[in-house]
C-alpha cells in the first residue's frame, strides 16, 4: 500500500493558538478599516425568494420539452381589457375561468402602427396564450359612422389575432 496524502499541518514550529491569534488579527483588523462597510445594512435578498425563481426556471424548462396533449389541456387566456382597473367586471370573469391554475395574461392595445405586437410577445414558452377574449364593444351602435374608424379597428383586432393564433 501507498502512503496516504494528509492535510495536517507538518510545519515544525505549528501552534493551533498561533492559527487562532493571527485570525484575530486579520477580522480586527478588517473592521477597523472599513467600519462603515461592517456597520451598514444591507439586504443581501431571501434565500427562499431565489430558491422560488430557480424551482420555476426549472419547471419552464422541463415544460418546454414536454409534448402537449388533450388531457393536459387548460385554457391560457389573452384578455383585451385596456386599463384592468377600469374593466374588473371582465378581468373577474377570466378569473372565473382560470381559477388561478392557468395562465391569464391582460393586455392593452395602443392605438400605434405595432399595436399586434402584444399578441405575438405574450408569454413565456409554453406559457403563452390559446384563447383571447375581447370585451363586448357595447356602444358601436349608438355612435353611427362618426365612430366607424374605432369599429373598423376593433374587428382588425379580432382578425389579425384569429390570424396569428391560427385560428
Amino acid at each position: 500500500m501507498g502512503v496516504f496524502i494528509c492535510f495536517r499541518p507538518s510545519f515544525k514550529y505549528y501552534s493551533m493558538w498561533v492559527s487562532l491569534a493571527g485570525a484575530l488579527l486579520c477580522i480586527s483588523l478588517f473592521i477597523s478599516l472599513n467600519e462603515e462597510c461592517v456597520l451598514s445594512d444591507v439586504n443581501w435578498g431571501s434565500s427562499t425568494q431565489a430558491h422560488s425563481y430557480k424551482n420555476a426556471l426549472q419547471a419552464m424548462m422541463k415544460l418546454a420539452n414536454t409534448e402537449e396533449h388533450v388531457k393536459n389541456y387548460r385554457p391560457q387566456l389573452l384578455v383585451l381589457t385596456g386599463n384592468p382597473a377600469a374593466r374588473p367586471s371582465l378581468v373577474d370573469f377570466v378569473y372565473n375561468i382560470t381559477k388561478g391554475s392557468s395562465l391569464m395574461i391582460c393586455g392593452y392595445v395602443v392605438p400605434f402602427s405595432l399595436s399586434f405586437c402584444c399578441f405575438q410577445v405574450s408569454g413565456l414558452g409554453k406559457l403563452r396564450p390559446n384563447i383571447l377574449i375581447v370585451g363586448f364593444k357595447a356602444n358601436w351602435h349608438s355612435q353611427g359612422v362618426d365612430a366607424l374608424n374605432e369599429i373598423n379597428d376593433y374587428f382588425g383586432v379580432i382578425q389579425c389575432v384569429a390570424e396569428i393564433f391560427n385560428a
